[in-house]
């Protein structure tokens, strides 16, 4: 009894304290509960943001763009970002990378192959003590050189009409002595209509020897605006870089059409077996300077642009990698042989037919001036030529107002004469 007292008592002393520990046990089991059903709402909550972040990391897509080796602008494709894809795209972009390289250096060596130069020591500047000797060497070599390469390709013109007709006389008067030495009349065997018919069997085989002995037909002024400098003061060395380049022209032109006269055994043939029968002219276009004030250095990797308008390559408009210049030549060819001819230029340098037109053509009145032409059909051929210069191997040889015309950095001293090939 007094035990219970002395609790009775303790509880009375401490009635707050014990009903503070009362209420938390009692609220414990409700605290629990509301607790695990706040967590399951945090946890369902996060399992949605959760779920929604990898729908959207699923759902992402990253653009790919593959430029396309062969120049016709690029392959583009979306996929969601991974590592393979990564990885496959970068092999890719490391070997596009690596071929654009290797056909950027065969084109320079390509181009910059079998360059001569008129004069040595003149480009891009000569010495000052030796500007005016050699500006005025190259005024002397300029028209020269162009004969001679004329003659390199197997070039050249009919018999000498003279010479023909002094062949012809020799016979002739061989034919009336043997007729006199026989006891004829002189006037009775010159008139003779055998000797005629001897006298026009040797015009013809002189002119058959004479085409069996030549590439094509050229003479030396196929060449337009190639003429001797008449000034007595020495050209101007932008003047002689035009020279200079119409020159490596002439010499790509008559190549091609020279391996348009070759056999696939790589055997010259002649004006009566090949197409192209005779070259009536060559023209070269001018400069056209479209260059900007700001000097563009030279970039393998940079884009070039596309210009259709002047061309259906769309190489015509300028560009830090290369220059475009056009010729427009005159032939005579054999009509069921064009493409022979028109596959020539495709194979030699940087060359493109990109116009063409074909006329009719009588070859009677050349006949009688000695051009032999065979068996063949022949139409005249009228091409207009593209031809682009790398500047990676001409930039070095350009004179200095030719460069800042074109926004051509000033090259290196190493740089000075690489790449021509002599």
């Amino acid at each position: 009894m007094s035990k219970l007292k002395q609790i009775l008592a303790f509880v009375k002393a401490n009635l707050i304290l014990l009903l503070s520990v009362v209420v938390m046990v009692a609220a414990l089991p409700t605290g629990l509960l509301l607790g695990m059903s706040k967590a399951a709402a945090i946890h369902k909550q996060v399992e949605q943001d959760l779920q929604q972040r990898l729908r959207s990391l699923n759902g992402a897509q990253t653009n790919y763009a593959l430029p396309d080796l062969l120049g016709a602008g690029q392959t583009e494709f979306s996929r969601p970002p991974n590592k393979a894809t990564n990885e496959a795209v970068a092999r890719y972009m490391q070997a596009a990378a690596k071929a654009a390289d290797e056909v950027y250096r065969w084109a320079v060596q390509w181009n910059s192959e079998d360059r001569p130069l008129l004069v040595e020591g003149l480009f891009p500047e000569p010495k000052p003590e030796e500007a005016a000797r050699k500006l005025q060497e190259v005024a002397a070599a300029w028209p020269a050189a162009q004969r001679a390469l004329l003659r390199e390709f197997g070039a050249g013109a009919p018999p000498d009409p003279e010479v023909v007709l002094a062949r012809l006389e020799t016979r002739k008067e061989e034919w009336v002595q043997r007729a006199v030495d026989r006891g004829e009349e002189a006037e009775q065997a010159a008139a003779d209509p055998d000797l005629r018919r001897a006298l026009t069997e040797l015009r013809h085989r002189l002119y058959v020897d004479r085409a069996q002995s030549l590439t094509f037909y050229a003479s030396d002024d196929v060449f337009v605006a190639v003429a001797p400098w008449s000034s007595e003061r020495p050209p101007s060395l932008d003047v002689a870089w035009d020279w200079q380049h119409r020159t490596w022209m002439h010499r790509d032109i008559l190549k091609a059409l020279a391996l348009a006269n070759t056999d696939q055994a790589g055997v010259r043939l002649s004006v009566l077996d090949g197409p192209v029968k005779r070259i009536e002219s060559i023209a070269v276009a001018p400069w056209t300077y479209e260059g900007t004030s700001q000097p563009r250095p030279i970039n393998p990797a940079a884009p070039v642009p596309l210009n259709f308008e002047a061309s259906f390559t769309g190489l015509a408009g300028p560009n830090p990698l290369f220059d475009v210049r056009y010729a427009t030549i005159s032939v005579i060819v054999d009509s069921a042989r064009i493409p022979e001819v028109l596959d020539a230029f495709a194979a030699t340098n940087l060359m493109t037919v990109i116009d063409q037109r074909i006329e009719s053509y009588d070859p009677a009145q050349d006949l009688a001036e000695g051009y032999v032409y065979g068996l063949s059909s022949p139409v005249r051929l009228q091409l207009r030529i593209e031809t682009l210069w790398m500047r990676q191997w001409t930039a070095p040889l350009m004179p200095p107002k030719v460069r800042a015309a074109l926004g051509v950095p000033s090259p290196q001293p190493a740089q000075q004469r690489q790449g021509a090939g002599s």
